[in-house]
């Protein structure tokens, strides 16, 4: 039992479940006899898309010359990003949530944990 023999069980363990969940999912029946309704493309599409933006901003794009812009704009991105995945979308809201989750993120990542992770552009910080 090395270091990695905790995750690889957690791992299958989790991939047993969802493949039961999922198999459980697929032969479920509605209550009125219905089929299962339609996909929501607009909510995958935003989440989708909002991990994307995190992680192009979070750690730029070097082949087409997109620098990294830092955890707190990746934040901010993914946040209002994801966010227009929803009905309602209040940018007012959205923005203190963000706002939360940035120094949220800030203290558990760079001063608890200290990791070594671009806070901010260096445009900004240089």
């Amino acid at each position: 039992m090395g270091p990695g023999y905790f995750p690889l069980m957690l791992g299958i363990l989790l991939a047993i479940l969802g493949v039961i969940i999922m198999f459980q999912a697929m032969v479920v029946e509605t209550t009125d006899g219905d089929k299962i309704g339609k996909w929501a493309w607009k909510p995958l599409a935003f989440v989708l898309g909002a991990n994307l933006a995190f992680g192009v901003l979070l750690g730029g794009l070097p082949s087409i010359g997109l620098p990294a812009m830092g955890m707190i704009i990746a934040i901010y991105a993914l946040t209002i990003i994801s966010s227009m995945a929803g009905e309602h979308f209040k940018l007012r809201d959205v923005l203190i949530l963000s706002t939360i989750l940035a120094a949220g993120s800030y203290v558990a990542f760079i001063w608890a944990l200290k990791l070594q992770i671009q806070v901010w552009p260096t445009f900004i910080s240089g």
